[in-house]
């Protein structure tokens, strides 16, 4: 491992706990989830006031309920929690947004918010021109 990569290693490690950290903070009941209304103060908190229709799509993206998996990728999972006749308390993600699921969130609403300013930067020039 060379030292500009284990310099990497440790700045990307030390963002993970950053986020870690984040998530902690807005997970008042410990839960190990992020609910709708803890979600909806760490948007505001990073400076996205959106309204409850737009966290409501968000929560219903990211978020975990019992019984569903938490990656609708895993096909096999998705047909076996489908078929089973109720789920099993204790296993699997605590219902709401995951921490990872939270990162990827925040990531996306951050990316679109950037997006939709570009082009309203974009729209206003050549209106201006």
């Amino acid at each position: 491992m060379s030292f500009t990569t284990t310099l990497e290693f440790c700045g990307l490690w030390r963002y993970i706990q950053d986020w870690q950290g984040v998530f902690r903070h807005f997970d008042k009941d410990r839960s190990g989830s992020i609910e709708g209304y803890e979600l909806a103060e760490a948007l505001r908190s990073f400076g996205y006031n959106l309204s409850p229709s737009i966290l409501t799509l968000i929560e219903q993206k990211y978020g975990v309920s019992l019984g569903t998996p938490s990656s609708l990728e895993n096909l096999s999972q998705a047909h076996y929690i489908a078929t089973a006749s109720a789920p099993v308390s204790g296993y699997g993600p605590p219902p709401g947004i995951t921490f990872d699921r939270f990162v990827r969130a925040c990531v996306v609403v951050k990316s679109l918010t950037e997006s939709f300013q570009r082009y309203a930067y974009v729209m206003r020039s050549l209106v201006l021109s």
